[in-house]
């Protein structure tokens, strides 16, 4: 997410996608090599578990498409969307990219429309809203990729629980026996994977904690209230006084594909990550539920953002390229959604293969899709506000939120901070 990246990594502010909790400091492997007399070239940043389902589906257009081929570029995650941007503001953009709905405001002066080029019939229309700008759609999407609790069912079987926890008290109950136990219990992740529990947690009792800002582009902090003070007290209580994961994140993820830890917070990509045949299969007993279990919650809420595909403006781009980008676009967009769905977990973006029966008897749908489809159905997404200065809200936030996790600050003057850092922003 990217995740316990696309988580998903470091792209500094998104908060999904399929990798490792950490980025990678090191140009990642893997991408897509191309011969054909017309190359698109593409710049990626799924380099976890999402990222071999694309490629696959990348290598399969190329395959049957007639002269043209797509060649795709992994991008360190951490690294991803700085160095989009100095390439579409330097004139050499890639030809393709991926953009998480989180991140278009900065680039959407630079994209090319993509109206008069795609039909967006085929898409749900409160994903593809996400990607409309002044009643131009700028990219395309392929999904929507949700977060939830990946557990150990073993772990809590053992400690009593055969059903997972539905209340902030079931949740406090079960985590204290599991470390009473001997194992880790639960971990929300640190830096932008901290958010993408801590924002929905506060959603979830009744306050939207980053609104849109009065008359401007970005948003305001509303989260210095008894909401955003009660979730963030629950971090203190979690990592400081109860000791339901070590300060440091990284040891959790470890710890759970060890089977030493219970249960951590990832999203819909980390199915083809712990899956068999993944890079990180697990050999016990796994699940999913939904993680609305935080203090005071009466609505279930989770953050879900959504990959997509468009094209970066280049005036000096031969225009069979952009067509060969743009019938790309179309085929990993719709063509193949189902098996985007399948194959890298999340939900997809095509009211046909959103609604298939395919979708439904496969592994994915009984392991994990069917949890994200419920949130997604009962209206639970929550989506990190698009703006122009994403990262720059995001840092401020998780940066005191793992504050309290590591006992350096007390809540009240974390969520006061925050909220001053971020309605310090200038739009």
């Amino acid at each position: 997410g990217s995740d316990g990246s696309d988580g998903d990594g470091g792209d500094g502010g998104d908060m999904d996608d399929g990798s490792t909790p950490e980025p990678t400091a090191t140009e990642p492997e893997g991408g897509v090599e191309a011969d054909a007399d017309t190359v698109v070239t593409m710049w990626s940043l799924l380099i976890g578990g999402d990222g071999e389902p694309f490629e696959d589906m990348v290598r399969d257009f190329n395959e049957q498409a007639d002269g043209m081929a797509v060649e795709v570029t992994r991008v360190p995650w951490g690294e991803y969307y700085d160095r989009l941007f100095t390439s579409m503001t330097g004139g050499d953009p890639p030809d393709l990219a991926i953009y998480h709905t989180a991140q278009i405001p900065q680039f959407v002066d630079s994209m090319v429309p993509l109206n008069d080029h795609i039909s967006f019939d085929p898409y749900l229309d409160n994903i593809a809203a996400a990607t409309e700008f002044d009643g131009d759609h700028v990219s395309a999407p392929m999904d929507a990729h949700p977060a939830a609790t990946y557990y150990n069912k073993e772990l809590y079987a053992e400690v009593g629980y055969e059903e997972p926890p539905t209340s902030w008290d079931e949740f406090i109950e079960l985590n204290d026996a599991l470390v009473d136990a001997g194992y880790g219990a639960y971990d929300a992740g640190e830096d932008v994977h901290s958010l993408r529990v801590w924002l929905p947690w506060v959603a979830g009792r009744g306050t939207d904690p980053l609104p849109p800002a009065a008359g401007g582009d970005g948003v305001e902090a509303n989260f210095n209230n008894d909401d955003g003070l009660a979730v963030m007290e629950s971090w203190q209580t979690a990592y400081q006084e109860k000791e339901w994961a070590e300060v440091d994140s990284a040891t959790s993820w470890e710890s759970f594909n060890q089977g030493e830890h219970a249960a951590i917070n990832d999203g819909t990509w980390a199915f083809s990550r712990y899956s068999e045949g993944g890079p990180e299969e697990l050999d016990f007993e796994w699940g999913v539920y939904n993680p609305s279990v935080g203090p005071g919650m009466d609505q279930g809420k989770t953050l879900a953002d959504s990959h997509t595909l468009g094209i970066p403006r280049n005036p000096n781009r031969d225009d069979d390229i952009e067509q060969a980008a743009i019938r790309a676009i179309e085929y990993l967009t719709q063509d193949r959604n189902a098996d985007w769905g399948m194959q890298a977990g999340h939900l997809p973006a095509t009211e046909e293969a959103f609604n298939s029966d395919e979708l439904r008897n496969s592994d994915v749908w009984d392991k994990s899709l069917n949890v994200f489809y419920e949130m997604a159905t009962n209206d639970q997404l929550y989506y990190q506000p698009p703006t122009t200065s994403t990262n720059e809200y995001t840092n401020a936030l998780y940066q005191n939120v793992d504050t309290v996790r590591a006992g350096e600050k007390d809540p009240q003057a974390a969520i006061e901070d925050a909220a001053q850092t971020i309605n310090n922003i200038q739009w």
